[in-house]
């Protein structure tokens, strides 16, 4: 079984096409990672809409997201 360790959603454009070609592959899992709060909330909302595979967040604020 292979889960895919890192995947930005808000940078695909198809993410259904994307969805289907992994589980063609045999991916069972997707890390959706977050790098701010927009990315985060679109995450969150994106697990509760996709059932055929499992979603895991990975919420946070990357480094260069921060203003500090």
């Amino acid at each position: 079984m292979t889960i895919d360790t890192h995947i930005h959603i808000e940078e695909i454009e198809n993410l259904n096409d994307v969805i289907n070609r992994a589980i063609n592959s045999g991916v069972v899992g997707l890390i959706a990672v977050g790098s701010d709060y927009e990315s985060n909330v679109e995450i969150l909302e994106f697990v509760d809409k996709i059932s055929q595979i499992k979603i895991y967040p990975a919420l946070g604020i990357h480094p260069c997201n921060l203003n500090l």
